[in-house]
């Protein structure tokens, strides 16, 4: 099953707006302020993302042939979001890792789809992407040193 560059960017803008809002929610759940600051500025980071893959989208009209389902990188639909008030932030920090790993790899998935200016774009996003996780791993390193990343069980 195919679909439309266009289609792929407004779903992958959708995802970086679900992404803000769970860092967002992350941000407004915690009690540590440097958490919140982190969260808040990820989620700033997503909203970015979202803008820069919707003006994309304005100026493209492509097809692109077996993409990956985007709605696996949706958070909105984990459970994690609906149960963030119950879970430890290491196991917070596991969502977001799992969800920035997953959004890199979609991005270099379409890159390897594309070419010219929409594989340099899209190639762009999924390097921000993997600085998530990079962001996010030290993150943990820093705060729950000696305590691996909880990974959430794959379906």
């Amino acid at each position: 099953m195919g679909i439309t560059l266009v289609e792929a960017l407004e779903r992958a803008a959708e995802v970086e707006r679900g992404g803000a809002r769970f860092y967002r929610h992350l941000a407004q759940r915690t009690t540590d302020a440097e958490a919140r600051e982190f969260f808040a500025g990820l989620a700033a980071e997503e909203v970015q993302h979202a803008e820069a893959l919707e003006r994309h989208r304005r100026d493209l009209n492509q097809s692109v042939d077996d993409l990956p389902d985007p709605a696996l990188l949706a958070l909105e639909g984990s459970p994690w979001l609906k149960q963030t008030f119950l879970i430890s932030l290491d196991r917070a920090l596991a969502a977001a890792l799992k969800a920035a790993r997953s959004a890199a790899d979609f991005y270099s998935g379409l890159a390897e789809m594309t070419t010219g200016e929409t594989r340099g774009f899209f190639l762009g996003l999924a390097r921000v992407e993997q600085r998530h996780v990079e962001r996010l791993r030290r993150w943990h390193e820093r705060h729950f040193a000696g305590t691996p990343v909880i990974e959430e069980e794959s379906k």
